[in-house]
């Protein structure tokens, strides 16, 4: 019995092509694809640090602020979170302030993150990192020790982003 033949030389020929032709461009979306995810991920750090800048700023642009409660309730009221974004103050490890405005998610209502916020700023150090909220997906975040000169308490200012917000958009 004779080997059966699929098409005309011709058409394996074209088919071929087309299949590498997809391939590629296949591959080379996906590619694309990782590259812009990346770039967003970076981009999400750098609002987040930009965001600390911006409050330092304003901050030393307010020098009548006498205590880490003033300047953290300044920070919260002067700084509305994006549609993405969130904020707290925490003051000697309690949740002190929030933004009056609708957000998509609140960092304050995530009691384990809060937890896990106020044991990782312990140090006094700027943190920044990642978490999966309870009902919001990944969220990065940084966390940033605030103190007023002459004032006993620890301040905290919290920013977060949610990370499937912004790839969303992709």
């Amino acid at each position: 019995m004779a080997a059966r033949r699929y098409g005309s030389v011709r058409a394996r020929i074209l088919v071929s092509m087309l299949l590498v032709a997809a391939f590629g461009m296949g591959a080379a979306g996906f590619v694309t694809y990782l590259i812009q995810r990346n770039h967003t991920l970076a981009e999400i750090d750098n609002r987040l640090l930009d965001t600390v800048e911006a409050a330092r700023a304003g901050l030393d642009s307010t020098p009548d602020l006498a205590t880490t409660r003033d300047a953290l309730r300044e920070l919260i009221a002067r700084f509305v979170p994006d549609h993405d974004e969130s904020s707290v103050g925490i003051i000697d490890g309690e949740v002190a302030f929030y933004p009056g405005v609708d957000e998509d998610y609140a960092l304050q209502d995530d009691a384990a993150l809060m937890r896990r916020i106020i044991a990782e700023s312990a140090d006094g150090q700027v943190h920044i990192g990642s978490a999966e909220a309870s009902e919001h997906g990944t969220l990065r975040y940084v966390a940033a020790p605030l103190t007023v000169a002459d004032d006993p308490q620890q301040g905290v200012y919290v920013v977060s982003i949610s990370v499937a917000e912004e790839l969303s958009e992709l």
